[in-house]
């Protein structure tokens, strides 16, 4: 059970992803990166310019924008991935409920690459066999209707 609980999981944090990047969204590692990074600078730069010589802050700020992001690299590695390669780690980890799908998906990615349409057209097919669609139960499905216009239950 623990398996498929983290299966759903990335399956569903697939989906937010796939908005992302149909939305042309940073990975996540890539904002990760610059909220540190901007929280960082301006940490730094509010107490700068409170503080110093206004020549001396601007200085100082120049001198700390490449520092910062030199320290934030290393904070986060992955800070430049692409959609592809954030996919590509997801799905290693997954495992697939509809093989079929999960074969045109890497036929797919083998030939044309891992994009955005490739990947939703799988996650849509593997949803349908994860979480099928319930049908509910219409009530006026089993009602029936005589010539004359008269209705009853049957």
């Amino acid at each position: 059970m623990r398996g498929e609980e983290r299966n759903n999981s990335l399956l569903r944090s697939m989906r937010i992803h796939i908005a992302e990047w149909e939305a042309g969204r940073a990975t996540p590692e890539g904002s990760r990166f610059m909220f540190i990074w901007l929280a960082m600078y301006l940490g730094t730069a509010w107490p700068a310019l409170a503080y110093c010589q206004p020549l001396l802050a601007l200085g100082f700020l120049v001198i700390w924008f490449f520092p910062s992001q030199w320290i934030c690299r290393r904070i986060v590695p992955r800070y430049n991935e692409s959609w592809a390669e954030v996919f590509d780690r997801k799905l290693s980890d997954y495992e697939p409920l509809n093989l079929p799908a999960w074969e045109h998906l890497k036929h797919q990615a083998e030939t044309e690459g891992l994009t955005v349409s490739i990947v939703s057209n799988w996650y849509q097919e593997e949803a349908r066999s994860v979480w099928p669609e319930k049908k509910p139960d219409l009530k006026f499905l089993h009602k029936t209707t005589d010539r004359r216009g008269k209705t009853g239950e049957e």
